[in-house]
């Protein structure tokens, strides 16, 4: 049976709906439909997850992060995004003034050395008993903070 948030995903047409299938172990492994935590993507592609993310969870704060400017759907509202390397410290520092952050989902380069940068960064800003997910080739792997 395909849960709701493969159903909303698929609506916006975002491949961790249409490509990955992701969606299913987001729901079994993230916070329900009443999270009000505060929800960090980095890499956003065409804001359709950013989207997906909103309506799924209308009451968290729904925050994206991209180090290329993007073009993102014009019916996607209620989500803030910003530009920057999460690589970075300098960036990352300015980017924890939104945490702590309950979720933080890394879908940027898929690279080793950069998920890496990235998650030392950011665990600390990650609140205690929050999730860390991040991609390695086609397969997802979660954290518990």
């Amino acid at each position: 049976m395909t849960g709701l948030l493969q159903q909303i995903g698929e609506q916006w047409g975002t491949d961790k709906a249409t490509y990955h299938r992701y969606c299913d172990f987001y729901q079994d492994h993230l916070p329900g439909r009443d999270f009000t935590g505060v929800m960090l993507e980095i890499g956003i592609m065409d804001g359709a997850s950013l989207g997906m993310w909103r309506e799924y969870w209308p009451q968290a704060t729904i925050l994206g992060v991209d180090n290329v400017h993007r073009n993102l759907p014009a019916r996607l509202r209620g989500v803030m995004t910003l530009l920057g390397d999460a690589t970075d410290p300098e960036f990352v520092e300015q980017l924890a003034q939104y945490g702590p952050f309950d979720v933080i989902l890394d879908d940027a380069s898929h690279q080793t050395g950069d998920q890496q940068a990235t998650f030392g960064l950011l665990w600390p800003h990650l609140q205690p008993g929050g999730r860390y997910i991040y991609f390695e080739g086609t397969y997802a792997n979660t954290f518990s903070g």
